[in-house]
């Protein structure tokens, strides 16, 4: 009877140490790579070290969709992942479905494999100036992502590789944003060596060249009418470029302008809102309005019963 029960205690054992595995090796089979990987609970932090290739995993489906990298039993919580300066790629499928909100990247990655982020939960996405390929798919289905900035150093991106996000802007060359509605069909900006190409999502064909920066200036100025606005094929009208590429649009041409007037006289109303800058404006966060208590509201007040509250 002993035996049995000392036998079971090992297995116990050993299953709650598989189950709490926080490190471990991610080095692809075959190579000199010395890739590990540990997460911290506490930070929700996976932190991708050592130097050389990733290795590829895959994804897998048991009534709810996986990677089968090491660390997939906390793709549900990691919030925060770093790879570390030395390791060359991110791995095929390494980040599928795991529901992190940021990645930073070394400088060292030359290459995101097909998969690698696809249905993460990014916000935004900055690739560094050393990747020369996206995979295909690697990007895809992130309904989150909606700015991503991309290198000059890229040269080829797979099929469907920024399919299915739901991006606001792409920064290209670092300081020229191209928004979604600037862009036809819904294509998606692409990279390649020194020009940029705007490839449709399904077809992968080209539907816009824009050879050099004059180019892509040119396309801007194009939405900026003769009152100094900007306004997009289907007729919506933004007060400037970064109000457009967050998709923050004026009911019309008064409203556009009465802005423009406010902001340069220092203060920001718009649609009922007050806000602290045009940026705060651009990302929503408006100054939320006082509420007072009736017992607040009636010391403000005193004896002249004017002041007008509101009751939550």
């Amino acid at each position: 009877m002993k035996k049995y029960v000392l036998i079971f205690g090992l297995i116990m054992a050993f299953d709650i140490c598989a189950q709490s595995t926080t490190s471990g090796s991610c080095a692809k089979n075959g190579t000199n790579s010395t890739c590990t990987w540990s997460y911290d609970s506490t930070t929700k932090k996976l932190t991708i070290s050592g130097s050389g290739a990733m290795a590829d995993y895959g994804p897998y489906y048991d009534g709810d969709y996986h990677t089968t990298a090491p660390w997939n039993m906390y793709e549900r919580e990691v919030k925060n992942v770093v790879i570390e300066d030395g390791i060359s790629n991110i791995g095929s499928y390494a980040f599928y479905h795991v529901k992190m909100e940021n990645i930073s990247i070394a400088d060292s990655v030359t290459q995101i494999l097909g998969g690698a982020l696809q249905y993460s939960s990014l916000k935004e996405l900055n690739i560094p100036n050393s990747v020369t390929y996206i995979g295909g798919g690697a990007l895809n289905g992130i309904g989150t992502l909606h700015y991503i900035t991309l290198p000059d150093s890229l040269d080829s991106i797979g099929g469907m590789a920024l399919g299915n996000t739901a991006f606001y802007s792409i920064i290209v060359d670092g300081n020229t944003i191209l928004t979604k509605d600037m862009l036809k069909d819904g294509c998606c900006v692409v990279s390649l060596s020194s020009y940029q190409s705007i490839y449709c999502n399904e077809t992968n064909e080209s539907c816009l060249s824009l050879k050099n920066d004059e180019e892509l200036g040119s396309l801007i100025t194009s939405y900026q009418n003769k009152n100094g606005l900007y306004e997009t094929e289907d007729g919506k009208l933004f007060a400037n470029l970064d109000l457009m590429a967050h998709g923050v649009s004026c009911k019309d041409k008064a409203q556009c302008q009465d802005l423009l007037v406010s902001a340069a006289q220092g203060t920001f109303v718009f649609g009922g809102k007050t806000y602290a800058s045009l940026d705060d404006l651009a990302r929503g966060n408006y100054i939320p309005k006082r509420i007072y208590t009736i017992d607040e509201a009636n010391a403000v007040a005193g004896k002249t019963n004017s002041f007008k509250i509101r009751y939550r």
